[in-house]
């Protein structure tokens, strides 16, 4: 038995694990880190959006919610990660100043050699 089928009998109810849906369910409060950086297992190669949020305090957890989803490339990865700045910005998570300064942040100097 593997761990992954162990977990899935333990688990009692389903667990939503996709970000967006747990952002518009009104799980998610706030990101407190959103990266989104290269994935290489030596098998597999890809994008993956590491999310760090904190819960909403009704749902009565108080640790960090860590969410990791991978993406075939980087433009799958940032189209991701604006979805999920949007999703804030309608729930009434994020302002638009902070989704504008989100998006400038998606860009990184690349330097020329």
């Amino acid at each position: 038995m593997t761990a992954i089928q162990l977990f899935q009998q333990r688990q009692s109810e389903p667990v939503c694990t996709d970000l967006i849906q747990m952002i518009r369910d009104g799980m998610i409060r706030r990101l407190k880190r959103f990266v989104v950086e290269p994935y290489d297992d030596g098998i597999t190669w890809g994008i993956q959006t590491v999310a760090i949020a904190t819960p909403d305090a009704d749902d009565g957890d108080q640790f960090p919610v860590v969410i990791v989803d991978l993406h075939e490339d980087d433009q799958a990865a940032m189209s991701f990660a604006l979805s999920v700045f949007d999703a804030l910005k309608i729930a009434g998570r994020a302002s638009s100043e902070d989704v504008c300064q989100w998006r400038r942040s998606l860009f990184t100097l690349v330097p020329s050699y």
